[in-house]
């Protein structure tokens, strides 16, 4: 979804019929941190994995507890190679039955990685006031995975 085009919270709520996110794994954090927080479900999980352009974020906290939301740290930096297949047995059910969807991937030729990745920072520290990622694009790993339900 290209967050500079569209707003992220209503197309969220669009695409759930107005419920939101049961869980968001929030993969850019800084300035996304609040638009993703706004596009969960009452009761909804965010998991903050990085924050690629600010460490810091303002919220609405009131908003936040009247929705019962909840804000989860993960440090993927610490898991081990065992804890990394713990998880990913514990996703391939969802994947193995379509549930779950892996992220689009990009690929090029190795000899144009370098003016690739040029073209991308700079691209990204064009639209930093607007979006953190690359083009804009934010992928937060399929955002509403399994279609907003738990």
């Amino acid at each position: 979804m290209n967050t500079s085009k569209k707003d992220l919270a209503a197309e969220v709520k669009a695409l759930t019929d107005g419920k939101g996110a049961d869980v968001a794994l929030d993969t850019v954090g800084g300035p996304m941190f609040e638009p993703v927080l706004k596009s969960l479900a009452v009761g909804g999980r965010q998991v903050a994995i990085n924050s690629a352009v600010k460490r810091s974020v303002e919220f609405d906290l009131v908003d936040f507890y009247h929705n019962a939301l909840r804000l989860i740290g993960l440090d993927t930096m610490k898991l081990t190679g065992p804890g990394i297949a713990k998880i990913m047995d514990a996703l391939r059910a969802g994947f193995e039955s379509g549930e779950l969807k892996p992220s689009e991937i990009a690929a090029w030729p190795l000899d144009k990685a370098g003016r690739r990745l040029r073209r991308d920072r700079k691209r990204r520290h064009a639209s930093q006031a607007s979006s953190p990622a690359a083009e804009g694009l934010i992928d937060c790993s399929n955002f509403a995975a399994a279609g907003g339900r738990r």
